[in-house]
């Protein structure tokens, strides 16, 4: 239990870092979020980035397209952790295609 919290701390350190230098360095932002991604992956909080920097999203496709790929690959390796294995296989499958299906519509991702 210890290293999990461990690990969210980390993630949450990682995203928040990420998100400061979206603004002025993207390419850093960008390894700093699949960092943060690849240990999880969270929609609401995937929202509230898209509304907070939105402008700097609507003005670089590439770099929301890119996050995008991001995100919807590390949502959707998230399901085959075993914490998510315990969910019931129509509950788990239906909460990954939400999720899924929230990240193309944040990101743009066709």
């Amino acid at each position: 239990m210890r290293e999990l919290a461990a690990a969210e701390l980390r993630r949450r350190d990682l995203f928040q870092r990420a998100r400061e230098a979206l603004d002025n360095d993207p390419d850093t932002a960008v390894e700093l979020f699949s960092q943060a991604a690849a240990i999880e992956t969270y929609i609401p909080e995937l929202e509230r980035l898209v509304v907070e920097k939105g402008d700097i999203l609507a003005q670089d496709q590439d770099l929301r397209t890119r996050l995008g790929k991001i995100f919807y690959q590390a949502y959707s390796d998230k399901f085959g952790r075993p914490r998510y294995e315990r969910f019931p296989e129509r509950m788990r499958l239906a909460r990954e295609k939400y999720g899924l299906n929230r990240i193309k519509e944040l990101f743009s991702l066709s």
